[in-house]
């Protein structure tokens, strides 16, 4: 079986990056959308990644922002994978390319026909992967609400990533990994202690409840391209890659996460 990919979202900190990627995570998300209490600035980003670059994915979150911010915003940052969690279509994502991670929203208790969300998938043939979260009336992610993960059982993303957000804390990780046949987990507020501020203890507790005696290894070399986390794609780190970017993931808070702040 391979190993569970891992997304530890809404980085704000030197020290959290750090200790996500010393724990083995395979990409971190730095937010863009300003109304989230873990948005970053660019110049911010841009600081804070530098030192991780090559030692873990990097992925932008955004919401319907025109495209060629989202452009302008990677290239400053050094960003190696570019999260859509707004309503953003096929077009949008298309310039993109292998740099997209296309998020999907279920309502609590939905039950998508057999094969919708391998139809969905489909629409974004060169998307890198796929992110499902729960959907709210509102607000992208930050809803505090748990749902069936296993409504993705069985959903064929094309050999792409597919990880699973919404509800994610180290108790019920292990769970929605198994329930949901996913690739991999997207945690954000379930291991924080205040919006923005992972909180060591549950963050490690996570790894455990997901890879065992994998988590906890030490930091990958420089030049990190993911090459074990199994069968399922890594991002190659920006500073290895050809191009702009590296082709291969509160309220209003697009971290594809876990409860309200």
């Amino acid at each position: 079986m391979s190993r569970p990919l891992i997304k530890v979202c809404g980085i704000t900190r030197e020290e959290d990056l750090d200790l996500a990627i010393a724990l083995g995570a395979d990409l971190v998300g730095l937010n863009f959308h300003p109304p989230s209490p873990r948005y970053l600035r660019p110049e911010r980003a841009a600081a804070l990644a530098a030192p991780a670059r090559g030692r873990v994915g990097l992925v932008g979150v955004f919401v319907d922002r025109p495209g060629a911010e989202v452009e302008e915003i990677a290239a400053a940052v050094g960003l190696d994978l570019l999260q859509f969690h707004g309503d953003e279509g096929p077009g949008d994502l298309a310039p993109f390319g292998a740099r997209a991670v296309k998020v999907l929203r279920l309502a609590p208790g939905e039950r998508p026909a057999p094969g919708a969300l391998a139809a969905a998938f489909a629409g974004y043939p060169a998307a890198w992967g796929f992110l499902v979260d729960v959907r709210h009336a509102s607000l992208h992610g930050g809803t505090g609400t748990s749902w069936s993960w296993d409504a993705v059982a069985g959903a064929d993303a094309g050999g792409r990533p597919l990880l699973v957000a919404g509800g994610v804390r180290p108790d019920n990780a292990a769970a929605a990994l198994a329930t949901s046949g996913a690739t991999g987990l997207d945690v954000c507020s379930g291991v924080e202690a205040a919006p923005g501020v992972k909180d060591a203890e549950l963050l490690g507790r996570l790894f455990r409840a997901v890879r065992g005696g994998a988590a906890g290894r030490a930091r990958p070399p420089a030049g990190y391209d993911g090459a074990d986390a199994g069968d399922a794609r890594s991002p190659t780190p920006r500073s290895s890659a050809r191009g702009p970017a590296a082709p291969t993931d509160p309220r209003e808070d697009p971290d594809g996460e876990d409860r309200a702040p």
